[in-house]
């Protein structure tokens, strides 16, 4: 009878340890399936946190491409407005020097009618002195 209680107690001991492994192996599984839920959602996260550093990356990229547009077309515009500066420049020194030269042709012209109203002037008064003294 002890050895039949004896062998009794063995089993129910192997039960209890089966029982304790089958116990064991679910909570491995069980965890193992919460590591697996842990990876997921951690590569989940990265993914979205890749994907927003990306998009934040391609909106600077945008701004700083806009930026550059903006920089070209004003540099564009200003060369545009210095090169007709230098076109208004250019025509209004030419007119300068047009307009010089004229004043210096009408200078010679005026001392050319200077110089003949003096000689006329003398040669009417040398006309009235001879007038004079021939009568």
């Amino acid at each position: 009878c002890s050895s039949d209680l004896q062998q009794l107690t063995e089993k129910l001991q192997s039960y209890e340890l089966i029982d304790d492994a089958v116990d064991g192996a679910t909570n491995a599984n069980s965890a193992e399936e919460r590591l697996q839920e842990l990876q997921s959602h951690f590569l989940k996260k990265m993914r979205e946190s890749e994907s927003s550093h990306q998009e934040e990356i391609r909106n600077f990229v945008r701004e700083i491409q806009t930026a550059r547009n903006t920089f070209e077309e004003q540099k564009h515009a200003l060369m545009a407005a210095l090169n007709e500066e230098k076109d208004t420049s250019i025509k209004l020194m030419e007119k300068l020097q047009s307009l010089e030269h004229e004043l210096n042709t009408r200078d010679e012209a005026l001392n050319a009618n200077e110089s003949s109203s003096q000689s006329l002037a003398m040669n009417a008064r040398l006309l009235q002195i001879q007038l004079e003294e021939a009568t």
